[in-house]
């Protein structure tokens, strides 16, 4: 079987994850061949790793996730993993003056902050 992805911004990811996962649950022994195509980085989409801090993203931090939980019905298997906000404490961001960058000075970034989205896009790539 032979499955192509068309773009791997947050919703080709998705895609992406959840083919894996049921794909590994299900009884099926086929080999799966996935095709991604993109020409951007892995999972970073609209969300530029270049975009300036003053452009930001319309949802909270702790709002934004990639990542499945219990309470998600019906879904199949699912990887644990951070927020928006929890990976960007746990990399190591603050807020310095109007920038966010990795620093041990600055502002801790708070749950209900609306980041920039070229840190989005280094969330979704990570991810």
């Amino acid at each position: 079987m032979t499955v192509a992805i068309l773009g791997m911004g947050p919703r080709g990811l998705s895609i992406l994850e959840r083919i894996c996962a049921l794909h590994t649950e299900s009884a099926i022994n086929e080999h799966m061949q996935i095709i991604i195509i993109d020409k951007n980085a892995m999972g970073v989409g609209a969300h530029s790793l270049s975009q300036p801090d003053h452009l930001l993203v319309n949802t909270v931090a702790c709002q934004i996730t990639l990542f499945g939980d219990a309470t998600v019905k019906n879904a199949g298997p699912f990887r644990p993993g951070p927020c928006f906000h929890q990976w960007a404490n746990n990399q190591g961001y603050r807020k310095v003056g109007d920038r966010y960058i990795k620093s041990e000075t600055g502002l801790a970034i708070d749950a209900n902050d609306y980041l920039p989205r070229r840190l989005l896009g280094e969330y979704l790539n990570w991810a």
